[in-house]
């Protein structure tokens, strides 16, 4: 269940980033992160968003990283259990 869990998480943030227009279009009050960086680039450009961009990008991989981690420990107990 763990991987189906970690899958749906990963899909949800990709699908996030993917329907920005929508976003942008039918936003209240409140803006994603997605629709600030668009309004940064277009209104006044600044250095914080590459740095935005790849901070997002980098904890996206260590996000997948830890899960990773987490799915071998997980296998490697699971098998450590069954041999005693």
């Amino acid at each position: 269940m763990l991987p189906g869990v970690v899958a749906a998480g990963l899909f949800a943030f990709l699908l996030s980033w993917g329907n920005f227009p929508l976003s942008l279009f039918t936003t209240g009050v409140d803006s994603t992160l997605p629709e600030w960086l668009y309004a940064k680039m277009v209104s006044g450009y600044s250095p914080l968003v590459p740095t935005l961009g790849m901070l997002s990008v980098f904890a996206s991989l260590a996000i997948l990283f830890a899960a990773f981690l987490v799915l071998i420990l997980a296998k490697s107990f699971k098998q450590a259990r069954r041999t005693e």
